[in-house]
């Protein structure tokens, strides 16, 4: 059985790209660097990233798409495009924790191993999406929003074996003026960062129902002002 392409799509941090990868690799990345262009880019960006890989859509046998936590915007029009494709090809849909992809782009970038990962998604004010992977990219605590305190990540500021990064580094490094762990600068995720983790879950018969599939949301922040 030859390799299949998978056709990745990312808009949930703002950001929009689209990848294909064959088998576990990636061969194609289109990008879009200005925020919150998806409604207007993705579509045509899917047609582009087809053109680098110089294949037909209808060569993709299946469709992942990074479903959150992100921009509640963003992971809508990221998953329509997903399932409408994958409705109009008959093809698998796959759900990719947009985490979990920022934690293989940031394992691309460093050059050592840490003992946890802690990407961080920007939620407004002093809020974020945060959850702690190992480095297997299992969840020791699974990804959920928070206000950032000086107590927020204390466990994994003491172990001295972290590693934090995401668009929200800017906020942990407000609260830990004087933070021990290593700081990941400059992070960007890529639909290129999917490719394996897409990979993996089509071998493994890891798919969405295409009628019923939802991005993962998680619970939204709500003001407390009076």
């Amino acid at each position: 059985m030859r390799d299949p392409y998978i056709l990745c799509i990312e808009t949930a941090i703002g950001t929009c790209s689209v990848a294909i990868g064959k088998g576990d690799q990636p061969i194609a990345l289109v990008t879009e660097p200005e925020r919150n262009k998806a409604s207007e880019r993705l579509h045509t960006m899917i047609e582009e990233v087809c053109e680098v890989a110089r294949i037909p859509l209808k060569s993709i046998s299946a469709v992942a798409v990074s479903g959150g936590p992100g921009s509640y915007t963003g992971l809508r029009i990221g998953s329509a495009a997903a399932k409408g494709i994958c409705y109009g090809l008959s093809i698998p849909l796959i759900h990719i924790d947009t985490l979990k992809a920022m934690q293989a782009a940031a394992k691309a970038s460093v050059d050592r191993e840490y003992l946890y990962y802690i990407p961080m998604i920007d939620a407004r004010r002093m809020d974020a999406f945060i959850c702690v992977l190992n480095q297997s990219g299992e969840y020791i605590v699974p990804p959920h929003p928070a206000t950032l305190t000086t107590t927020t990540f204390r466990t994994w500021e003491e172990s001295n074996d972290s590693l934090f990064f995401g668009d929200a580094l800017g906020k942990y490094k407000i609260m830990f003026s004087d933070y021990s762990s290593d700081c990941l600068e400059n992070f960007t995720l890529s639909a290129d960062s999917m490719v394996s983790l897409a990979f993996k879950a089509f071998i493994n018969n890891e798919i969405e129902d295409v009628a019923y599939y939802e991005p993962k949301y998680y619970k939204e922040f709500h003001s407390s002002r009076k």
